[in-house]
């Protein structure tokens, strides 16, 4: 998923946004430099977009320059033309014409809003959890307390404009959101400096120091399961080996993976991922054949479940997957 990967484009996208609009350092370049980073950056995921919402305050200080502030509308609007082009013509298009189901724009605010209340404790776990975890979250709720405590508005500004916006993200999702863990993501850089404006506060470095490492062991024990290979995932590792022997990177390939994308990044081919039940329908591996498709991977243990295709030519079986050709 790029929503690591397309938050830290638009929060890099920000900072040249800021420096230009404050007239720092070679302006022009920090302009090309914000407009190609927030266009990347909301182009790979479209939640992280909302945070550049934030950068809309600057444009009502009275010390920039009118110009300035329109140049800089200008050029975001071009931005946000191209990511409304490929979000809302060209990629449904693509739906439309290719049927790739993973296209996920989200649902009415009605039913969104229906679906998270129905689903209101584990859209909470999201916060409390998932995002920086517990301790990560007593830091955000301890920024939320100096800042209220000394009247540090800015930052209770930028957490209440974020939570506006980003409440728009969560409703649109509605059930999506809270089973999910990485749709919180893009919410995760206001928590952070909402902790991290708490920590400011500590006149102890050591207590700082201290807080700073039980956030990082929590989080590292959190995720202990990501530092070794599931054996779910084992099951496909030799996927790519073994498709390499019998086919071309090029040829397109079906598998009953019950929808899940996971075995064909390992198999490094593209085509179709489907349930046991239509790859066992000939009509619609006929209709895939039309289409280009070459080899179907029946997989066994992991995945999938074992179906058997006499149809087809059986080219290479183990006890986890077995391919046949068309």
């Amino acid at each position: 998923m790029p929503d690591s990967f397309s938050c830290s484009l638009v929060l890099a996208a920000m900072y040249f946004g800021i420096q230009f609009l404050q007239g720092k350092g070679r302006m022009y370049i920090q302009l090309f430099l914000y407009f190609l980073l927030a266009t990347v950056g909301v182009l790979s995921k479209l939640p992280a977009g909302y945070m550049l919402v934030l950068i809309g305050l600057l444009l009502f200080d009275k010390e920039i320059p009118i110009s300035r502030k329109v140049l800089f509308i200008s050029v975001s609007s071009v931005a946000f033309l191209g990511v409304a082009v490929w979000y809302f013509y060209w990629v449904p298009y693509l739906v439309d014409t290719y049927g790739f189901w993973h296209f996920f724009m989200g649902k009415s605010i009605a039913q969104g809003t229906l679906e998270i209340m129905d689903n209101l404790p584990q859209t909470f776990n999201r916060f409390y959890e998932t995002a920086m975890h517990l301790s990560g979250f007593a830091l955000f709720l301890l920024g939320l307390f100096w800042a209220t405590k000394r009247h540090r508005y800015i930052v209770l500004l930028v957490v209440g404009l974020s939570v506006l916006t980003f409440l728009f993200i969560i409703l649109k999702a509605g059930y999506t959101f809270p089973h999910h863990s990485y749709y919180v993501i893009p919410f995760v850089p206001v928590m952070a400096m909402t902790a991290g404006y708490g920590l400011t506060q500590i006149k102890y470095a050591w207590l700082v120091w201290l807080l700073l490492f039980t956030v990082i062991i929590e989080g590292m024990i959190s995720q202990e399961y990501d530092f070794r290979v599931k054996e779910r995932e084992m099951r496909v590792m030799n996927l790519e080996r073994d498709l390499d022997k019998i086919s071309k990177r090029s040829d397109l390939i079906l598998m009953n993976s019950e929808g899940f994308p996971t075995p064909m990044y390992f198999a490094h081919r593209k085509g179709w991922v489907e349930s046991s039940e239509k790859v066992k329908d000939p009509t619609f591996v006929k209709n895939l054949q039309r289409k280009g498709l070459k080899f179907v991977v029946i997989l066994k243990r992991s995945f999938g479940t074992e179906i058997f295709l006499d149809n087809y030519s059986k080219v290479l079986e183990n006890e986890d997957y077995c391919i046949y050709q068309l």
